[in-house]
Protein backbone atom coordinates (compact mmCIF):
# COMPACT_ATOMS: atom_id res chain seq x y z
CA UNK A 1 0.00 0.00 0.00
CA UNK A 2 2.78 2.57 0.62
CA UNK A 3 4.54 1.33 -2.38
CA UNK A 4 1.39 2.22 -4.32
CA UNK A 5 0.94 5.47 -2.43
CA UNK A 6 4.70 6.44 -3.52
CA UNK A 7 4.52 5.65 -7.08
CA UNK A 8 0.97 7.91 -7.26
CA UNK A 9 2.90 10.97 -5.53
CA UNK A 10 5.82 10.09 -7.66
CA UNK A 11 4.05 10.07 -11.48
CA UNK A 12 1.84 12.92 -9.73
CA UNK A 13 5.39 14.95 -8.92
CA UNK A 14 7.39 13.79 -12.47
CA UNK A 15 3.73 14.98 -14.47
CA UNK A 16 3.70 18.58 -12.41
CA UNK A 17 7.17 19.20 -12.89
CA UNK A 18 6.83 18.52 -16.89
CA UNK A 19 3.77 20.49 -17.23
CA UNK A 20 5.73 23.58 -15.84
CA UNK A 21 8.35 23.03 -17.59
CA UNK A 22 6.66 22.62 -20.63
CA UNK A 23 4.30 26.24 -19.63
CA UNK A 24 7.68 28.29 -19.21
CA UNK A 25 8.74 27.92 -22.69
CA UNK A 26 8.10 30.60 -25.05
CA UNK A 27 5.88 30.31 -27.90
CA UNK A 28 8.19 31.90 -30.19
CA UNK A 29 11.29 30.29 -29.96
CA UNK A 30 14.22 31.02 -27.83
CA UNK A 31 15.65 33.76 -30.39
CA UNK A 32 12.40 36.24 -29.48
CA UNK A 33 12.92 39.68 -28.36
CA UNK A 34 9.85 41.36 -27.50
CA UNK A 35 9.55 44.92 -29.13
CA UNK A 36 9.02 48.03 -26.65
CA UNK A 37 5.20 49.34 -27.82
CA UNK A 38 5.11 52.89 -28.92
CA UNK A 39 3.81 55.64 -27.28
CA UNK A 40 2.72 57.48 -30.38
CA UNK A 41 -0.78 57.74 -31.71
CA UNK A 42 -1.05 55.57 -34.58
CA UNK A 43 -4.16 56.51 -35.68
CA UNK A 44 -4.86 57.25 -39.19
CA UNK A 45 -4.00 60.89 -40.66
CA UNK A 46 -7.00 63.55 -40.13
CA UNK A 47 -8.20 65.71 -42.60
CA UNK A 48 -7.64 69.85 -41.95
CA UNK A 49 -11.78 70.04 -41.72
CA UNK A 50 -11.53 67.13 -39.27
CA UNK A 51 -8.96 68.24 -37.66
CA UNK A 52 -10.64 72.35 -37.14
CA UNK A 53 -13.99 70.46 -35.97
CA UNK A 54 -11.74 68.33 -33.45
CA UNK A 55 -10.33 71.35 -31.90
CA UNK A 56 -13.31 73.13 -31.96
CA UNK A 57 -15.55 70.52 -30.36
CA UNK A 58 -12.59 70.27 -27.74
CA UNK A 59 -12.57 73.72 -26.67
CA UNK A 60 -16.20 74.75 -26.88
CA UNK A 61 -17.25 76.18 -23.43
CA UNK A 62 -20.67 75.62 -23.86
CA UNK A 63 -22.31 71.92 -23.40
CA UNK A 64 -24.25 72.61 -26.69
CA UNK A 65 -23.18 74.67 -30.02
CA UNK A 66 -23.97 74.73 -33.45
CA UNK A 67 -20.90 74.41 -35.87
CA UNK A 68 -20.92 74.57 -40.38
CA UNK A 69 -17.87 72.35 -40.10
CA UNK A 70 -18.61 68.97 -38.98
CA UNK A 71 -18.18 65.33 -39.98
CA UNK A 72 -21.46 65.45 -40.91
CA UNK A 73 -22.13 68.85 -42.10
CA UNK A 74 -23.78 71.45 -40.21
CA UNK A 75 -24.91 70.07 -37.01
CA UNK A 76 -25.84 71.29 -33.55
CA UNK A 77 -22.72 69.78 -30.98
CA UNK A 78 -23.89 68.70 -27.97
CA UNK A 79 -21.22 67.70 -25.31
CA UNK A 80 -22.75 64.49 -23.85
CA UNK A 81 -19.62 63.72 -21.32
CA UNK A 82 -15.77 63.42 -20.48
CA UNK A 83 -13.79 60.79 -19.92
CA UNK A 84 -9.97 59.32 -19.47
CA UNK A 85 -9.30 57.14 -22.47
CA UNK A 86 -6.89 54.14 -22.05
CA UNK A 87 -3.79 56.06 -23.07
CA UNK A 88 -4.34 58.67 -20.26
CA UNK A 89 -6.10 61.17 -22.83
CA UNK A 90 -8.77 63.62 -22.13
CA UNK A 91 -11.30 62.73 -24.29
CA UNK A 92 -15.07 64.11 -24.61
CA UNK A 93 -17.92 62.67 -25.88
CA UNK A 94 -20.02 64.78 -28.49
CA UNK A 95 -23.78 64.18 -30.05
CA UNK A 96 -23.77 65.57 -34.04
CA UNK A 97 -27.41 66.54 -34.78
CA UNK A 98 -27.66 67.94 -38.37
CA UNK A 99 -30.64 68.19 -40.73
CA UNK A 100 -32.52 65.30 -42.27
CA UNK A 101 -32.72 63.29 -39.04
CA UNK A 102 -29.27 62.71 -39.29
CA UNK A 103 -27.58 62.02 -35.51
CA UNK A 104 -23.99 60.60 -34.62
CA UNK A 105 -22.29 59.89 -31.75
CA UNK A 106 -18.33 60.56 -31.77
CA UNK A 107 -15.78 61.56 -29.44
CA UNK A 108 -12.67 64.30 -29.68
CA UNK A 109 -9.55 63.14 -27.44
CA UNK A 110 -6.72 65.76 -26.66
CA UNK A 111 -3.21 64.00 -26.61
CA UNK A 112 -0.20 65.00 -24.70
CA UNK A 113 0.59 67.81 -27.14
CA UNK A 114 -2.49 69.28 -26.66
CA UNK A 115 -3.77 68.27 -29.95
CA UNK A 116 -7.35 67.41 -30.60
CA UNK A 117 -8.36 64.88 -32.42
CA UNK A 118 -11.81 63.22 -34.02
CA UNK A 119 -12.72 59.57 -32.94
CA UNK A 120 -15.27 58.38 -35.76
CA UNK A 121 -17.74 55.98 -33.90
CA UNK A 122 -17.42 52.43 -34.76
CA UNK A 123 -19.41 50.74 -37.03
Amino acid sequence: MIKRTTAYALTALLAATMLTAGCSSTPRGLGHVPSRPSDKNLDAPQTVEVAAFAHLAGEIPAAQSTLANTPVGFARVTVVGEYMNGLGERCRKVQLDAEGNVSRRAAVCRDAEGVWRYVAPLQ
